[in-house]
């Protein structure tokens, strides 16, 4: 990303692919940040950028390892951001890209999504069973069973011929 490209998404404000932050987050915050961005359509998070997009800068020298520890250590699975940091009027500002996820991620306090708020999945999104998906089936949609659900609610049969074509 060049200066011009990160001056003109800081003036077109947040949204739900681009926050803002301090270089004071909080270690949860941004997990939930990261979490809500991979969990949607990916996005970008400004470090050195305050909420009215006034640049502030990010004096720290470890930030980088600091957003990859985040990611490591409060993320699951981890994730791995693209991390570059720019200089506009002399003030660092750090960007850190998130990819869109190929599964379900949470932080060590919960899932997020990502709409228009950051909000805690509930457990209607979490079980998206392969029966429900039809012939829309996506690989993302199974990653959503959660942690000791059985898969006696498959229906197998739907599910036999979705995958072959054929009836059991």
């Amino acid at each position: 990303m060049n200066q011009k490209e990160l001056l003109e998404i800081i003036r077109n404000g947040e949204s739900s692919k681009v926050e803002f932050k301090r270089e004071e987050v909080h270690p949860n915050s941004l997990a939930e940040e990261i979490v809500a961005f991979a969990n949607f359509e990916g996005g970008i998070i400004l470090i050195g950028v305050d909420d009215s997009g006034e640049l502030i800068g990010c004096f720290r020298d470890d930030i980088d390892e600091f957003v990859v520890n985040v990611c490591r250590n409060s993320i699951r699975p981890s994730i791995i951001p693209v991390i570059e940091s720019i200089l506009v009027d002399g003030k660092k500002i750090v960007i850190v890209t998130i990819p869109r996820g190929d599964t379900a991620y949470s932080t060590n306090r919960g899932l997020y999504s990502e709409t228009l708020e950051k909000c805690p999945l509930s457990k209607s999104e979490l079980i998206c069973p392969i029966s429900a998906s039809g012939s829309d089936y996506n690989p993302r949609n199974i990653s959503y069973i959660p942690v000791g659900k059985t898969f006696a609610f498959l229906d197998l049969e739907q599910n036999w011929t979705f995958f072959n074509g054929s009836t059991l």
